[in-house]
């Protein structure tokens, strides 16, 4: 009973710990809300749901309030897109900062799109703990099948991605994938010993919750050569992320 009291107290007694966060957009791309609309701040839907649906949810309206009184503008989007938008403008880092305040440490998963996001290391600044990484199992599972193909690509180069696919044995395949699987599980026992590391995540969650079924070794090995199909169309269209 003690040690569940114990247990209670540290609980109500230990800074709020959020799951997670991403890398902070560079100041250059921050109003880019072509790319990254504003309504995505409270919601993951895209289309006519962000842009129609969104703005009556209950976690946008609470938002505006919010974001207003932060920014010192009335409570609509316009004012306060407006107000964010001179604050990057004239001090980008300070808005960060001001954003951050209280603010003890930050738990990042920067397996996203990194090309218009600041790096792992730049977000110390503004924190007194420093910052940790959680890692995207499927962002490193698909950094090396990508590296996979670009060697696989060097190795033929002038077939067209038909070519290339057909010429895939079942031999080849099982070999590639076994060399994926040793590399995956090599990466993933690096970061286990990287002390910035601090926790790992899957998309997975997000489709089966914990019930995830097992695939026999040929279903994965049959999965791996689609995928590995797909990617190399990709490529070769310039489709590939």
């Amino acid at each position: 009973m003690a040690q569940i009291k114990a247990l209670r107290d540290l609980i109500y007694s230990y800074p709020v710990i959020d799951n997670h966060a991403h890398n902070i957009l560079r100041a250059d791309c921050a109003t880019d809300y072509a790319k990254y609309p504003f309504e995505a701040i409270t919601s993951e839907a895209q289309g006519e749901s962000l842009e129609v649906h969104t703005p009556k949810s209950l976690a946008h309206l609470r938002s505006l309030n919010q974001l207003a009184e932060f920014y010192g503008c009335r409570p609509e989007l316009p004012a306060i897109v407006s107000a964010r938008n001179r604050e990057i403008a004239n001090d980008y880092e300070g808005l960060v900062r001001r954003s951050l305040e209280g603010t003890h440490m930050l738990l990042i998963d920067d397996g996203l799109t990194a090309d218009d996001v600041e790096l792992f290391s730049w977000h110390d600044k503004y924190t007194n703990g420093p910052t940790k990484r959680i890692v995207r199992i499927e962002a490193l599972a698909a950094a090396i099948a990508s590296d996979l193909l670009q060697d696989t690509l060097y190795e033929n180069k002038g077939m067209s991605p038909q070519s290339l696919y057909a010429s895939f044995s079942q031999l080849w395949v099982k070999k590639t994938w076994k060399d994926f699987c040793n590399l995956l599980e090599r990466e993933i026992e690096i970061a286990l010993d990287d002390p910035a590391v601090v926790g790992f995540k899957s998309v997975i969650c997000y489709r089966t919750g914990l019930k995830i079924e097992r695939h026999s070794p040929q279903e994965s090995i049959d999965g791996f050569e689609t995928y590995f199909g797909d990617l190399t169309t990709a490529v070769h269209s310039d489709k590939c992320p």
